[in-house]
């Protein structure tokens, strides 16, 4: 019985080692089939399909107790791993080089440099050639180059710009000593010549009584004025015409049409402070006299620049313009170039019209008129005007006096100007830089108008009969002012 049960034994050992060995045989079969599949997935670039494979032939290996195959097994995962490690490398070296380019074409060589050198280091990793990546370098070191041209032109630029505004800056204070230099010139001159036409003047009625048309007050009874005795030399053209015989025809007498005082330019600029160089936004207004600044478009001005007394430089650079008086360089900035351009041409315009009959004016006396103001020479008397900031068409006129009823005016000193009419028992006074330009123009325009009514008289008295011909004339001209001598 003994016997028996150990050959059962043997048998069955024998039996589970066959069947054993069976089953590792097929595992190999299969395994061998598996690493085969694997290894054509992988030539055909089935990554994860010959990963599964390899994978599935390694533990088939480990059942057969085939170590050696096992191991071969996962040497071909491993070469799995570093090939896919290797296409993804390369993947992010492609990507990182198609960035690049972008940042090269978009000019951003920091971003260009750090691109590039991310394509070098994925391309190594990645086992690719390197050659592409040393085009790029190329053509980053290029765009560094030139960026730094680039930043060294616009260095020398800025420098070029403080060094021309240096020199505009010199030139203008420059400009203003000379300015101020013939100002003071031109004062002194205009001083010599008003004292020496006062001493002739004086001269003259010294020795004579100054006869002129009109003479001194109202003589309305014609037929008592003798035109015999009167000095032709003293006459008019036209009233002189009436007393020589055979005359001529006097020439036609017209008054120039007034100038109309508007607003040429205005809105709101910065304006460049003294001292500190700060900028401040205001309002101006540029009419033919004067450019005007205040905090607000409804407020009194804060300060102006007399046209015939400034000059203007403006840079599209800085859309800057420069007001270069006799005593000070201003400095205002415009928003856009487009109204830079636009503000010198109307300053340009202004600058044109330096014969304008409005000049700027300050009341000394009488302090129920506002104590700044323009003062218009017209062709038919002074008119008298709000400064500055008033509506664009819209004048506020203080008072108009008509030649009829100035009966004297004059410049006194260098900065004075003076005038009384009939209707006032006080004089005007008005410090002025103007006095001696006022009293040129006043005098030109009052010799204008006092031919014009001499001319108006001449036609109606040449309508009447020929024996009345004087007497209407001389009763006409008694009518008509002339300037009282001194002030």
């Amino acid at each position: 019985g003994v016997g028996g049960s150990d050959r059962a034994n043997r048998i069955n050992e024998l039996s589970a080692s066959i069947e054993k060995a069976s089953e590792r045989l097929g595992a190999r079969d299969e395994a061998n089939q598996l690493r085969d599949l694997g290894r054509n997935q992988i030539e055909a670039g089935k990554w994860s399909e010959a990963r599964e494979s390899l994978t599935a032939a390694k533990r088939r290996y480990e059942r057969a107790l085939m170590t050696e195959e096992s191991q071969k097994c996962s040497d071909l995962l491993s070469q799995l791993d570093q090939k896919e490690d290797e296409l993804r490398h390369a993947e992010e070296g492609k990507e990182a080089e198609a960035k690049c380019r972008e940042a090269i074409a978009k000019g951003d060589v920091k971003a260009a440099k750090v691109l590039m050198e991310r394509a070098s280091h994925s391309f190594m990793k990645g086992k690719v050639d390197i050659s592409s990546v040393e085009k790029l370098s190329k053509e980053v070191e290029s765009l560094e180059k030139q960026e730094e041209e680039e930043e060294e032109r616009k260095k020398k630029a800025e420098k070029e710009e403080e060094r021309e505004t240096e020199e505009a800056f010199k030139r203008a204070e420059e400009q203003a000593r000379d300015m101020k230099e013939e100002n003071e010139r031109r004062a002194r001159e205009a001083a010599e010549e008003r004292e020496k036409k006062e001493r002739e003047r004086q001269t003259k009625m010294d020795t004579q009584m100054a006869v002129q048309v009109g003479g001194f007050g109202n003589n309305d009874d014609a037929d008592a004025v003798d035109m015999s005795g009167i000095d032709v030399s003293l006459l008019s053209p036209a009233a002189a015409a009436l007393q020589t015989p055979n005359r001529i025809e006097p020439t036609p007498v017209k008054l120039q049409p007034d100038a109309k005082l508007e607003v040429l330019k205005e809105g709101w600029l910065l304006k460049q402070s003294k001292k500190l160089k700060k900028w401040q936004k205001r309002y101006f207004v540029l009419d033919q006299v004067a450019l005007y600044y205040c905090r607000n478009p409804t407020s009194v001005p804060d300060g102006f620049f007399a046209i015939r007394r400034c000059q203007f430089l403006h840079s599209e650079k800085t859309c800057c313009f420069d007001v270069i008086t006799p005593s000070r360089v201003f400095r205002m900035q415009t928003p856009s170039v487009e109204q830079l351009k636009d503000w010198a041409e109307c300053y340009k315009t202004a600058m044109q019209q330096r014969d304008f009959p409005y000049f700027h004016v300050e009341q000394t006396t009488r302090l129920d008129l506002s104590r700044e103001l323009l003062l218009g020479v017209m062709s038919t008397g002074l008119r008298m005007v709000k400064l500055g900031l008033y509506d664009p068409g819209y004048e506020e006129e203080i008072n108009f006096f008509k030649f009829e009823d100035i009966y004297s005016w004059g410049a006194s000193g260098l900065e004075t100007f003076e005038f009384r009419a009939a209707s006032e028992r006080t004089p005007y006074v008005f410090k002025t830089m103007y006095a001696s330009d006022i009293e040129q123009k006043l005098e030109a325009r009052f010799n204008k108008w006092r031919e014009w009514r001499v001319y108006q008289a001449t036609q109606r008295a040449a309508s009447e009969a020929p024996g009345s011909a004087t007497a209407s004339v001389a009763s006409t001209a008694s009518k008509t002012p002339s300037r009282a001598p001194g002030r």
